[in-house]
């Protein structure tokens, strides 16, 4: 309702369609909720297994592709979900740290652990910015809207 009351600064850019879409689901009880958190569970345990079989303490990999500039049209059209989905579904701890800049635009390496092992994915992850020195201080762009408000169809 506020997002609706206040539509030309909340809705300004987009809608409210995933929010509507949640409202309408079946809740926690739902069978198919029930399905997908049992996967969910299965999926760390493996993961946990896979972790200990192989004496690992972290997985480490790229988080996403290099930045995109927000379209107003299409929206956010990137090739892929990124690093965090895995790690946000299962709950085990996620963390990115900078890897450089690709064009001027940052890049980053998520490093992912045990659940309730955050404390040493954090040594690892500050291990890695100490050795790299990745981080570079923001570039400011000069702000630009090729777009003037477009109004919402």
């Amino acid at each position: 309702a506020f997002n609706r009351k206040h539509a030309a600064r909340e809705l300004k850019w987009f809608g409210q369609e995933y929010f509507e879409r949640a409202a309408k689901t079946d809740g926690l009880e739902a069978a198919a909720y029930l399905e997908a958190r049992e996967k969910v569970e299965k999926v760390k345990a493996e993961f946990h297994k896979l972790l200990d079989a192989s004496a690992v303490d972290a997985v480490v990999c790229s988080t996403t592709d290099p930045a995109a500039l927000a379209d107003l049209i299409n929206g956010d059209h990137r090739g892929g979900d990124g690093a965090s989905g895995p790690a946000a579904v299962t709950g085990c701890p996620h963390i990115t740290v900078p890897a450089g800049l690709v064009h001027g635009l940052p890049v980053g390496f998520s490093f992912f652990g045990r659940a309730n092992d955050e404390g040493r994915l954090i040594r690892i992850a500050y291990a890695f910015e100490q050795l790299t020195s990745a981080r570079r201080p923001p570039l400011y762009w000069e702000r630009t809207t090729p777009y003037p408000r477009l109004a919402r169809t």
